[in-house]
């Protein structure tokens, strides 16, 4: 089959054989609109937390801007909001600034402490009622029912709308108040349902809302710590979390654990030291960045397929390659002589960026034997150190009529292919279910 079949084929065989993959939120109709799709997800730009600067940017806020797009910065995180004003600046004036310097709004730090209107006596009391019931994630619920902010709830509707005209894709709320051990547990319930509240205004208008805990509440008590209770209280599907690494440290946690115990739970990474970046020598950033990259931050993603170019002069290609943030190719070949030296070469440039690079028998015609096969796979092996996976994908004239019928059902990702198809005839799906197996034998 040819390149494009290959990887429509593909994307749905995989769909039928790992049912956890939600590499595609929605079908498209093409492949350049599927590639896109998928990079939209990667974050490559560098991001600056602009509190951090709060004395430059009250100096000289257009300066400041332009001298961090000089060096490097692509977005900004943004905080100091005021009503109308953000960073002393009025709202429309800093966007401008913003524009003119070549910078992007991605997220900002919103905090409004919250002082909950239902006394405490009141609360104290529904407890008492809630211990009797037998599921404590019920008990959680008739609390939350009795959580009220509609001072905050104005607060937050105003600042939103603020941030959001922006271009702000999440914000995040970094202040819980001191609080006494003795009421941990109904003070994280109760912050539980404040964040998911927030939570439900930031996602009407298309945003993310994220907590990032203090080093205090980080900090295990008994094994468990404040962060651990309000992140088993609120919804998962709601609320994210942002984690600092030098508020990790403080706490004497190990940044690395928390990132992998809250996998797919993690929106964002706060790069934080003493002062500079790898200043206390305390933090292993290497290994920071490198376990954010395995757990891929939201987890929302198993497998994210990219389907290169097959020419190296590609401007996709020159980007996205030296950049490593593809763990493996794989390389459909024949056993033509042009297109196997032209693999070869390929293979080995490839295996600067990337530790894994396997070959891929495609075209593989029903009378070919199966020995010529593996003597070229043990060459390939032996002398030039490539992989080669065990699946051959066949040239199948069934195939071929289906992909130039009118009735495809390989534009979308959300419709399987006939199982005729899929299993009997080109070996896709024993393709995808071997990559699938290699990779969870890998971790």
């Amino acid at each position: 089959m040819d390149r494009l079949g290959f990887f429509k084929h593909g994307f749905s065989a995989l769909m039928d054989a790992a049912s956890s993959v939600v590499g595609m939120k929605k079908a498209v109709e093409s492949l350049s609109e599927a590639v896109d799709e998928a990079l939209s997800n990667i974050q490559t730009d560098m991001c600056l937390h602009l509190p951090s600067l709060d004395a430059k940017m009250y100096e000289d806020a257009r300066n400041t801007l332009s001298e961090l797009a000089r060096m490097g910065y692509t977005t900004l995180e943004v905080g100091a909001y005021f009503g109308d004003t953000i960073h002393d600046q009025k709202v429309d004036k800093f966007n401008e600034m913003v524009q003119q310097a070549g910078l992007k709004v991605i997220a900002a730090h919103l905090n409004r402490e919250f002082k909950p209107e239902v006394p405490a006596s009141e609360v104290a009391e529904s407890r008492a009622v809630e211990r009797d019931i037998e599921s404590n994630g019920e008990a959680d619920a008739v609390a939350k029912e009795n959580v009220e902010f509609p001072a905050e709830q104005k607060w937050w509707t105003e600042a939103l709308d603020t941030v959001k005209s922006l271009g702000c894709k999440s914000v995040t709320m970094a202040k819980v108040p001191a609080f006494a051990p003795q009421d941990t547990e109904q003070m994280a319930t109760t912050y539980a349902a404040y964040f998911e509240r927030v939570a439900a205004l930031a996602a009407e208008r298309g945003m993310k809302f994220c907590y990032h805990p203090s080093s205090a509440e980080l900090k295990a008590t008994d094994g468990v710590s404040f962060f651990d209770l309000i992140a088993q209280k609120c919804d998962k599907e709601k609320v994210w979390f942002q984690i600092d690494t030098f508020e990790a440290l403080q706490a004497g946690v190990d940044v690395i654990s928390l990132l992998e115990q809250y996998k797919g739970r993690v929106l964002s990474l706060h790069l934080h030291d003493r002062s500079v970046v790898c200043d206390s020598g305390e933090i292993d950033f290497d290994k920071v960045i490198k376990t954010l990259q395995t757990v891929k931050s939201t987890g929302r993603y198993d497998y994210i397929i990219i389907d290169l170019p097959g020419a190296l002069n590609n401007a996709f290609v020159k980007k996205i390659v030296p950049a490593r943030i593809i763990d493996s190719y794989y390389l459909p070949t024949t056993l033509d002589k042009t297109v196997m030296v032209s693999n070869i070469k390929l293979a080995k440039l490839l295996k600067s960026y990337a530790d894994d690079v396997q070959f891929v028998w495609n075209n593989v015609f029903h009378y070919d034997k199966a020995e010529m096969y593996d003597a070229y796979s043990r060459m390939l092996i032996e002398s030039y150190g490539i992989s080669v996976l065990k699946s051959r994908v066949k040239n199948t004239v069934y195939f071929r009529r289906e992909m130039g019928s009118e009735r495809s059902f390989f534009k979308s990702t959300l419709c399987y292919p006939e199982a005729f198809i899929n299993k009997n005839r080109s070996n896709i799906s024993d393709l995808f279910n071997e990559i699938i197996e290699v990779k969870a034998n890998d971790g």
